[in-house]
């Protein structure tokens, strides 16, 4: 029998991160309404109002057991959808469960509204071959889910485009997913490891010195102090400010 993982994310205050297992999705739906309507401020809170928003289904293994938060499934739904130029994308079937907001200001985030809406739009219908997507598009539409430019915030959307980003080698898709990993932003699980490698595998100055500090701190890697000044050093020498301030904190320019 198929089952269905359900994962519920209260915004507010205080984000709470829900796990179960259901067998169909009919009960998925409803363990989710129940979830709202236990609370009254979460019934209430306009962010809640749509159940997709907050809920997706995770086909799992009839005999997988209780998940805690640092784990993820490795198997969803999905179905393949045009991108263009004669490529195509495997996508969640649910991805085009997300509530467009047309009152939030883009352009603070240096965006113009009109071509975020027009992107999230082909999103939203399933028009994806008129995007003409490439790397830089997908790291852009991570981005307006994780800051929630022009559509409510949802942090496993982000991760999902940021990933796809990846694997078409954008290195500000691989700097922008590790720092979820490495912050658990939006409750999403840590995985120190996985950003560790993002982070050396990314050319950015500002992934240069997140490696040193891995390596300063021993963060998903052995401490290695003298790779750690490499890294400073590198990323110093291409002037970047965090390493800037490191300096004055320590001079990993001595050798």
């Amino acid at each position: 029998m198929k089952r269905y993982e359900v994962r519920c994310h209260e915004w507010g205050d205080d984000d709470d991160y829900h796990w179960c297992y259901c067998n169909t999705k009919e009960e998925a739906e409803k363990t989710i309404r129940d979830f709202y309507e236990k609370d009254p401020n979460r019934k209430n809170n306009p962010d809640n109002v749509n159940i997709y928003e907050h809920l997706y289904y995770i086909e799992v293994p009839e005999n997988a057991t209780e998940k805690s938060n640092n784990n993820k499934s490795e198997t969803m739904e999905t179905k393949i959808l045009n991108i263009g130029r004669g490529r195509t994308i495997r996508m969640p079937v649910n991805y085009q469960h997300f509530i467009l907001d047309y009152s939030s200001n883009p352009e603070n985030n240096g965006w113009e509204r009109e071509d975020v809406i027009y992107i999230l739009e082909c999103v939203k219908n399933g028009n994806l071959e008129a995007l003409n997507m490439d790397s830089d598009l997908m790291n852009n539409i991570g981005t307006f889910f994780e800051d929630g430019i022009c559509v409510k915030p949802n942090i496993n959307a982000a991760v999902f485009w940021y990933e796809q980003a990846v694997e078409n080698g954008n290195d500000l898709a691989r700097s922008n997913l590790a720092d979820i990993l490495r912050k658990g932003t939006q409750g999403y699980p840590k995985d120190l490891n996985r950003a560790f490698q993002l982070y050396k595998e990314c050319g950015l100055p500002y992934a240069h010195y997140r490696v040193g500090e891995f390596y300063e701190h021993g963060w998903g890697v052995s401490k290695d102090l003298e790779a750690a000044k490499a890294y400073y050093r590198q990323a110093y020498q291409e002037r970047h400010a965090l390493a800037e301030k490191k300096l004055k904190e320590w001079n990993f320019l001595e050798c």
